[in-house]
């Protein structure tokens, strides 16, 4: 029972961290190749995605399937097949919108030769929107040997503002960040000069925030912290996403939250996986992780640069006749080294 919720667990973030985010470190047994799925289709173009891999060992990213047969039907029976790899595992569709009040469910086809059904999950027909704010934060944090030090903090709030049908909402918070990364230009004699590279990956993954009300809020709430660090020395994006979900997904994501956040003993929470929509054809007893959610979303963005800042960022991979070519990051001399880097300008940069 321990060993599943522990692999569950690792699933979840394999949900979160398929960019390539640090993984997070837990204490997990190593219990490898259990399917894990994850995904959802959105009112937002880019929010349309289906995540496919296994469990892996200790501290580490699940690993990816490639090769699958990724379908998405509605309840009209219409098919739209994700056949786009945006990243090993992730699977999307170009142009692909989902609508509001529509029923969705996911079937997958592995290279094995094993068929994942999920559950009809049907879209919410309303959204919220977001006012949007954020400040700035100095907190202590004491490292292993007892040594103090102040992190600087972005903290990003939002205060909801429901539709005036006064429906209850079931709602869940994501916050995505964008920045960039411009190589490091040595001299050459072309004068080329290398392009740059474009970060998008969450900006607070470990955090669920969820609610369900249908009256307004009556304070901000806070959706994301995010470290500042040398990734802000040029623009900076984060984009808010208000997700209304399905009440069976939304108790999905509660019970994600009990379990990955519990502060009490095991006895807490049931000591297994949490079962999700997901079930393999043919075969009752066979495990697989994971969710499919049909969800209505809006999106609040707002960008900081420099000058929203007390201190200065230096350019760290600026180049210097005096500085010595090994001292420079790995990501300075190919910045598609970085984590959920390419060189695609993202629509929301502008």
């Amino acid at each position: 029972m321990q060993n599943a919720r522990r692999a569950f667990i690792q699933a979840v973030w394999f949900c979160l961290l398929t960019s390539c985010v640090t993984p997070i470190d837990m204490e997990l047994e190593n219990r490898n190749g259990i399917i894990a799925i994850y995904g959802q289709v959105s009112t937002e173009e880019r929010r349309n995605y289906v995540t496919i891999g296994t469990t892996a060992g200790l501290g580490r990213v699940q690993y990816p399937i490639e090769g699958a047969r990724v379908e998405v039907i509605d309840d009209l029976g219409n098919i739209t097949i994700f056949d786009s790899m945006e990243k090993p595992g992730v699977y999307i569709r170009h142009g692909f919108t989902a609508v509001p009040g529509v029923a969705y469910r996911l079937r997958v086809e592995l290279p094995a030769g094993q068929v994942i059904i999920s559950e009809p999950d049907p879209m919410p027909l309303e959204v919220g929107t977001d006012s949007v704010t954020h400040d700035l934060s100095s907190e202590p944090l004491t490292d292993r040997d007892g040594q103090v030090s102040n992190l600087n903090w972005v903290n990003i709030r939002t205060t909801p503002k429901q539709p005036g049908s006064g429906n209850l909402l079931y709602v869940k918070w994501s916050v995505d960040e964008i920045y960039i990364i411009h190589p490091t230009d040595f001299p050459d004699i072309s004068g080329s000069i290398p392009p740059p590279c474009y970060i998008t990956q969450p900006a607070d993954p470990q955090r669920v925030i969820l609610r369900n009300e249908s009256h307004e809020a009556t304070s901000p709430i806070l959706v994301a912290k995010r470290h500042v660090d040398k990734s802000f020395h040029v623009r900076h994006y984060f984009l808010t996403y208000q997700s209304s979900l399905s009440p069976e997904a939304y108790e999905y994501w509660r019970k994600v939250y009990l379990l990955t956040n519990q502060v009490g003993t095991i006895f807490d929470v049931p000591g297994a996986a949490l079962p999700g929509n997901l079930s393999i054809v043919g075969d009752n007893n066979a495990e697989v992780l994971g969710y499919f959610n049909a969800v209505h979303e809006s999106v609040s963005k707002f960008f900081m640069v420099q000058g929203d800042f007390p201190q200065p960022f230096l350019p760290y991979c600026e180049f210097s006749n005096d500085r010595a070519y090994t001292s420079y990051p790995r990501e300075c001399l190919d910045c598609l080294l970085a984590p959920n880097s390419s060189y695609t300008e993202p629509p929301e940069w502008d």
